[in-house]
Parts: structure tokens; sequence; C-alpha cells
């Protein structure tokens, strides 16, 4: 939570982004940018190295996974604790998601005809061309998007979601 103490405008603006950061799915595409953003620049660094598509994108994926369980553990669903159980109950139930996301990028990026046929794309197909993998990663990364949301929310943080409404109804009876 921001303070407005010492500095009265801080107030102003603290107070809607509090307002609005509580709901869970903007904290949920919070985290995701986050995703989108390591995945396109660890893309970029390795494919700077030279590394195969292939290895890119499965590395980049594995850093993803750790990140994306310490963002939505403790700031998108409010996990008291996280647990190694826990992390093995993410991995698997977006394992599947993972798997489509990296056969989507792989499978495109690898497609010399989508690239060949970004570039006739009239005025920006040069760069539509030079940066047809970045589009894809994030045409993936948003389309997966809603379909992660609800694993994460429906199974495999619904344990905390189901405390948080507990401790609501138990504040709500106390009042």
């Amino acid at each position: 939570m921001m303070s407005c103490k010492g500095w009265p405008l801080a107030g102003i603006i603290a107070h809607p982004i509090e307002a609005f950061w509580r709901f869970r799915l903007i904290r949920f595409a919070g985290g995701s940018f986050v995703n989108l953003g390591t995945k396109l620049g660890l893309t970029a660094v390795f494919d700077h190295f030279g590394l195969a598509l292939w290895l890119n994108y499965g590395l980049v994926h594995s850093v993803v996974v750790v990140i994306a369980y310490l963002f939505h553990s403790k700031i998108t669903f409010r996990e008291a604790r996280r647990s190694l159980a826990g992390f093995k109950r993410f991995f698997f139930s977006v394992l599947g998601l993972k798997v489509l996301d990296y056969g989507i990028v792989v499978a495109t990026g690898h497609a010399e005809q989508l690239k060949s046929a970004a570039y006739m794309i009239p005025y920006a197909g040069r760069y539509v061309g030079d940066y047809i993998l970045y589009f894809i990663i994030v045409f993936t990364t948003l389309l997966i998007f809603a379909l992660r949301y609800m694993v994460f929310k429906h199974i495999v943080f619904k344990r905390s979601l189901d405390t948080e409404l507990q401790k609501a109804q138990l504040k709500k009876d106390s009042l």
C-alpha cells in the first residue's frame, strides 16, 4: 500500500491506484505484463547469443514459470505462504498451457511462408517481417492470458481464495 503521509498530493494519486489494484484481474494482468516483458527480453538476449529457437524459448519458459509463480502466489492471489506443493500444483496445472504457447511460437517462428507474407504488408512489411517472432509471442501470450487466469483462479489458488471468502464472511458476521 502506498502512504500519503508527508505529501498531500500523494493521497490524491495513491487512493485511486490502491482501489484499482484491489481487483484480482488487474493484478493478474500486471503479472502477465511482467511475464511478457520477461519473455520478450530473454528471447532477445538468447537470440543475440545465437541459441536455436527451440532451446531459446524453452529456457525462457523455465524462467517465466518461476517468476509467474512467485508473482501470482504473493501478489495476485495473496497466498499466506508459498510451498513446494503449491509450486507443483501451479506447474502441473499450467504445463498444458505452456506446451501450447511453446508449440505455437516455435511452429510459427519457423514458418518461412509466414515471414514472407509479413514482408508483403504495405508500408509496415519490413518491420513486421523483421519482428514477426515478437508479434507471435505477444499474440500467443494474449491468447493464453484468459485461459491461465481461469486455471489459476479455479484450480491452483482456489484454496487461498476460499480462505479469503471465509475471512470476509466472518468479518461481515462480526459487524
